[in-house]
């Protein structure tokens, strides 16, 4: 009888925990959507690399397909030039999948960023699209997530004027 009392609570543990990752992962899916996700598309079309700059931990790494790991000044840095040559990027966010406990959160997800170039010598304008996927890990700092780190799961497919682009690393 002792026995299958342990094996009933161990179960009941077992339970408790699996529902409790479901709500915090119910929890994170709803922040991210909500907060994140808006206020990234309303920071890509503007330019906007300050909303990136709140939304990182002060140990922030990004990790671009085929490039060395970088830290949050660098890839600010990075984000900052590229908003200066692609302008009015419209991100939309594709397939995702989330998990989460009380502090610590992970998001694959596939996104499209449309945008448009600079004008070229002959005062052209190009057409810039980009598929990529990646993985990030969220921190809950308070009451708000954190991003620490940002992942390419592959590398990217660019293509200007649909035309196929070799990205970085790809």
């Amino acid at each position: 009888m002792k026995t299958l009392h342990r094996i009933t609570l161990i179960a009941a543990g077992i339970c408790a925990v699996a529902l409790a990752t479901a709500d915090a992962t119910k929890d994170f899916k709803s922040y991210y959507m909500s907060k994140i996700v808006p206020g990234m598309k309303r920071a890509m079309l503007k330019g906007d690399t300050s909303f990136f700059e709140k939304l990182m931990t002060s140990d922030y790494t990004s990790s671009d397909y085929g490039r060395k790991p970088t830290d949050k000044a660098t890839s600010i840095s990075m984000l900052k030039q590229s908003f200066g040559v692609i302008h009015s990027i419209q991100a939309t966010m594709g397939a995702a999948t989330f998990k989460a406990d009380k502090s610590k959160a992970t998001v694959a997800a596939s996104w499209t960023y449309v945008g448009s170039t600079v004008k070229d010598p002959k005062g052209k304008s190009h057409k810039i699209t980009i598929l990529s996927k990646n993985k990030e890990t969220w921190v809950k700092k308070g009451s708000d997530w954190l991003i620490q780190s940002s992942a390419d799961l592959g590398p990217p497919k660019m293509t200007m004027d649909g035309k196929a682009m070799q990205g970085a690393g790809g």
